[in-house]
């Protein structure tokens, strides 16, 4: 569905307007598109998601806890735990950007007994919270807690046919292996998530692996 602010547009051109860098201009429209859509629709909790994202790339990390806070409000209102799940893991992520490590943890845990309890045999769910688990933990320096969790993540990744699940959980134990002084092994790693990738043309996130490589190496 698409909103008029002169033109019209979908959530995939504000993504697209977001990866070119146009945050001010995609905040500007999302913030009208949400001024007319029904917020007990799962549509007007996606246009909310998008505004979260925004204000993440803006480092606008206040505003943004305020706006997952009104996500995860709505999800419970309406007894929604897909979203719920969604709400607590995004209010993880402005955590952890804004380096409160601790914080974003506890989301995760909330989010992961809500997929015990909802969502048990979702392969791809499970994968993406165990990554995000195990990855806060590496921020943490819990580095063997973090192997646990990252390598749970890929295990579960591999029983879906989502290739970015299993190209992030690569790319994590990569890192993970580094820390832990295994450069080997990490590049190993890298070597896997550069190739999937590739396979899903994320060029974007095989850039990002190239560049971990590098700090890798340059540091070695």
């Amino acid at each position: 569905m698409c909103y008029e602010d002169g033109k019209n547009h979908s959530l995939m051109e504000i993504y697209e307007m977001m990866d070119k860098g146009m945050n001010d201009e995609a905040l500007v429209i999302v913030k009208q598109a949400l001024e007319i859509i029904d917020e007990k629709s799962n549509e007007y909790l996606s246009w909310l998601n998008v505004l979260g994202y925004i204000y993440c790339n803006l480092e606008n990390y206040s505003y943004a806890f305020d706006v997952y806070d009104r996500y995860i409000e709505l999800s419970e209102q309406q007894q929604d735990f897909e979203n719920l799940h969604m709400g607590f893991h995004q209010k993880a992520m402005v955590f952890r950007l804004n380096k409160q490590y601790s914080e974003a943890l506890d989301y995760i845990k909330r989010e992961k007994e809500l997929i015990d309890n909802y969502f048990k045999d979702d392969k791809l769910k499970i994968s993406v919270n165990e990554y995000e688990y195990g990855y806060l933990l590496y921020l943490m320096d819990h580095v063997e807690e973090a192997n646990k969790h990252m390598r749970e993540s890929l295990k579960q990744a591999l029983k879906t046919e989502d290739v970015i699940a299993q190209a992030c959980a690569y790319r994590g134990l990569a890192e993970i292996s580094y820390k832990n002084n295994d450069l080997k092994l990490a590049n190993n790693y890298i070597d896997q998530a550069y190739d999937l990738f590739i396979k899903a043309d994320d060029n974007i996130g095989a850039e990002e692996v190239i560049q971990i490589r590098k700090k890798m190496n340059s540091a070695s």
